[in-house]
């Protein structure tokens, strides 16, 4: 039923949403308000293209009767890949690694930036807030490092545990996009006339608006 399809949409939202990454590295760009925007889109477009063709490929070919709580989580891509590629199915799984890695890589990166950011607002710890020669925050990036590897090995190493950690730790994710779309909204109808490095149409202020509305469901469902 629609329950459990807004409850799936959002245990999604841990990857699905990925694309914010952008806006958090915002203050590393070379022009912030002129880079910040293009990288939004590009990944926003890559986004909309990998979500709308893998499902229909790869359910499309191994069936989607055959997907089970244990190969879920990624197992069946190489029956997947296999299907397709025949012989490259090695090279597809190393990529496929590849690719989680990468994403593990991101998400210590983009909360490590965020801890940072709250850190310096004064509402965590303050050793987070610290940025080392490179002007990385090093002290953030390592406390998430750590709690990813000792969660892989333990409660995450198998698929149950798994979705439990994504569908608890959303809770606060998608929360976060609440607040975020909220918070816009409010601005934008308090201080319309704050300045605004980066700058977006009226249309727009609606689909924040929808999204707001998207999100909270997401929220109280899941």
């Amino acid at each position: 039923g629609i329950k459990l399809v807004i409850v799936w949409l959002y245990v999604m939202c841990w990857s699905s949403y990925g694309m914010e990454c952008c806006a958090t590295f915002a203050p590393e760009y070379h022009d912030t308000a002129r880079d910040t925007g293009k990288a939004l889109r590009v990944a926003a477009i890559f986004g909309v293209i990998v979500y709308g063709l893998l499902p229909l490929g790869a359910v499309g070919t191994f069936g989607d009767k055959n997907v089970t709580l244990d190969n879920y989580l990624g197992s069946f891509y190489a029956t997947t890949f296999h299907d397709i590629l025949g012989t490259g199915t090695g090279l597809a799984i190393i990529l496929l690694c590849a690719g989680i890695v990468l994403a593990m890589n991101t998400a210590t990166a983009d909360g490590s930036r965020a801890l940072y950011g709250i850190a310096q607002d004064g509402m965590t710890i303050t050793w987070l807030g610290k940025l080392n020669r490179y002007h990385v925050p090093a002290n953030a990036m390592t406390i998430d490092a750590l709690l990813n590897i000792v969660l892989l090995f333990t409660y995450a190493s198998d698929p149950t545990g798994a979705l439990k950690i994504l569908v608890f730790s959303n809770l606060g994710y998608v929360l976060c996009h609440v607040f975020a779309t909220s918070g816009f909204l409010m601005l934008r109808r308090d201080r319309p006339n704050w300045p605004r490095p980066i700058k977006v149409g009226s249309p727009w202020v609606a689909i924040c608006g929808l999204l707001f509305l998207f999100d909270l469901t997401l929220l109280i469902f899941g």
